[in-house]
């Protein structure tokens, strides 16, 4: 089965299923996609691929082709909304960054310390599959406990599942997702149609407006722990300031719930979470390498499967 449409004024029939980005490829439409690999499940983050479709605009990577849809690919407005895209992303670098391709941060805090820990749908810390047989049962050594088999979801896929029912509750930690994820309108829905929102954060964004429930949560300034950049290297943080009002760490918010639904977590500070994951490396072969700085300050490094890395002698 096949689904026609139309891109930029070109007739063009995709299989049943297909994106509207692989609709551009069929179309001989170059459409930019700087995060896609056809390996990989696409995740719309880089949001390069922006088009108008059905009056919308969306990330042609994860929209699925409807027949009949009308698709603009070169109109004035989504040029000049991937341009912005671009330059969110550049502005996220350092000042050196575009000159030597020496790229040092992710645009959003801390991405990459979130994947090497694990905090993705489909790898286990150290980027394990956990589809793997092998990888779950190292982690399920260290953790005491059985690991699904199957992949989560990615966002795109929970912000579909809970348009359609399927998904009955959402918690959101450090992204307002109205204002970052593609076709606002569609994320506010998911939204809506989800039982249960609950949101960590700073303001009252757009995201916390639809929330069943608003956590308030510390900034960086008010809070211990580390961050790790796009070559992983940690940086450590220390609160400068206490956290106004009731405002606790994410940290310490996981912590309480966890402890009110009857499982403690059992690492009480983000130091001891940090000396777990060490713990725990030569189990999930994985290893961290640590070497030493000017004062006392290391550098960690994560080496993929398979990938020597060399760790850096110098936290920035």
């Amino acid at each position: 089965m096949t689904t026609p449409l139309r891109m930029d004024g070109v007739e063009v029939e995709v299989p049943d299923g297909a994106t509207l980005l692989d609709a551009a490829r069929a179309a001989g439409v170059e459409l930019p996609s700087l995060c896609h690999d056809d390996r990989l499940r696409p995740a719309a983050s880089g949001r390069t691929c922006l088009v108008q479709a059905g009056g919308r605009t969306v990330a042609a990577c994860v929209t699925p082709a409807e027949p009949g849809m009308t698709v603009d690919t070169v109109g004035e407005a989504v040029r000049n909304l991937r341009r912005d895209a671009v330059a969110l992303i550049a502005s996220a670098l350092p000042p050196h960054a575009l000159a030597d391709a020496s790229l040092s941060e992710l645009a959003q805090n801390n991405v990459q310390g979130a994947s090497d820990i694990g905090a993705l749908p489909d790898p286990l810390p150290g980027y394990g599959p956990v589809t793997d047989p092998a990888a779950r049962a190292r982690a399920e050594a260290v953790w005491g406990r059985a690991v699904p088999p199957a992949p989560g979801l990615r966002i795109p896929e929970m912000f579909e599942a809970a348009r359609k029912g399927r998904l009955k509750a959402l918690w959101i930690t450090g992204e307002d997702a109205c204002a970052t994820d593609p076709d606002s309108r569609r994320v506010a829905e998911a939204l809506d149609a989800c039982p249960l929102v609950v949101v960590n954060e700073l303001f009252l964004g757009e995201t916390a407006r639809h929330a069943d429930v608003v956590l308030p949560v510390a900034s960086w300034l008010e809070k211990d722990g580390t961050f790790v950049n796009f070559d992983r290297r940690f940086q450590r943080v220390r609160a400068a300031v206490r956290p106004p009002g009731t405002a606790r760490s994410d940290f310490a918010v996981v912590q309480a719930v966890a402890t009110a639904m009857g499982s403690g977590v059992g690492c009480p500070t983000p130091a001891e979470a940090l000396a777990e994951c060490a713990a725990g490396r030569s189990r999930l072969r994985r290893p961290l390498t640590r070497s030493s700085g000017p004062g006392g300050c290391c550098a960690l490094a994560l080496p993929l499967a398979g990938q020597a890395r060399r760790s850096n002698p110098v936290c920035r």
